[in-house]
């Protein structure tokens, strides 16, 4: 009876002990299972290789380019009279108004051809009204010369002998010249006696200073004075004649530009 009740409690201790060693065996397979599964979970995903962005500059922006101003088209009108009178070097008209001084204006090659020749190139002791052969109406000079002669019968630069007078000088103070591209306005501001020698038919200044001290000398000579205020941005209009007093002095008229209107092209 004693060795079956030792046989008995011998073999429950080691079903006590297979049991135990199941129940632990699985507790640790299923805590490894679960630490892999955890691993594989906190594994990061690869990250892709992007090579890093250079550096790029913004470009310099290209030098603007030199605006080249419209080609001026002449005007149908002067082109008619040029074909009419058959003289190519019509260039404008000039007009003082109020007094005589009304004539197309023309150019030549030089300061010479228009002197003692008339429109049609015909040999005149009067000439012809004439633009100075350096002035270039395709820019903005800032000295626009023009010349005619003092001719005792009133006619072509006659009446700006006339400007010596005050109340004339006021009461005639604009100018109109419209050339073949344009039509301008200029506001008289000065008029004086000039020996030929005085730099007034210089047509433009290497700078400003000089042209600036140029517009106040014009102004200091005028017999007449005027509260016109010139500013270097002036451009201005210079009718010269003879005096007939002598061969070395001119009456010289002078105007600054108010107005123009391009012809439209």
């Amino acid at each position: 009876m004693k060795n079956r009740n030792r046989w008995l409690l011998c073999a429950i201790l080691i079903a006590v002990i297979v049991l135990a060693g199941l129940y632990f065996y699985n507790e640790w397979r299923y805590a490894r299972e679960a630490a892999m599964r955890l691993a594989e979970q906190e594994v990061e995903e690869p990250i892709e290789y992007e090579p890093p962005v250079e550096y790029e500059p913004e470009p310099e922006p290209e030098p603007e380019a030199e605006r080249v101003p419209e080609p001026r088209v002449m005007r149908p009108e002067f082109a008619a009279l040029r074909e009419y009178y058959n003289n190519d070097d019509i260039i404008g008209r000039l007009i003082i108004p109020g007094t005589t001084v009304d004539y197309l204006v023309v150019q030549a090659e030089d300061n010479e051809f228009y002197l003692y020749r008339d429109i049609h190139g015909n040999a005149s002791s009067a000439g012809w009204i004439f633009l100075d052969y350096d002035v270039d109406l395709t820019r903005d000079d800032q000295n626009t010369v023009i010349y005619g002669h003092n001719m005792n019968a009133d006619i072509k630069f006659h009446s700006v002998r006339h400007f010596r007078n005050y109340d004339f000088f006021r009461e005639h103070s604009i100018i109109k010249f419209n050339t073949i591209y344009e039509d301008t306005e200029w506001e008289v501001f000065a008029f004086y006696v000039a020996h030929i020698s005085f730099p007034y038919t210089h047509i433009n200044y290497a700078n400003e200073e000089q042209w600036m001290y140029m517009l106040e000398r014009f102004r200091q000579v005028s017999i007449h004075a005027t509260d016109i205020v010139l500013t270097p941005e002036d451009r201005i209009l210079t009718l010269s004649t003879c005096t007939n007093v002598d061969q070395d002095t001119r009456f010289v008229l002078q105007a600054r530009l108010i107005s123009y209107c391009t012809a439209i092209r």
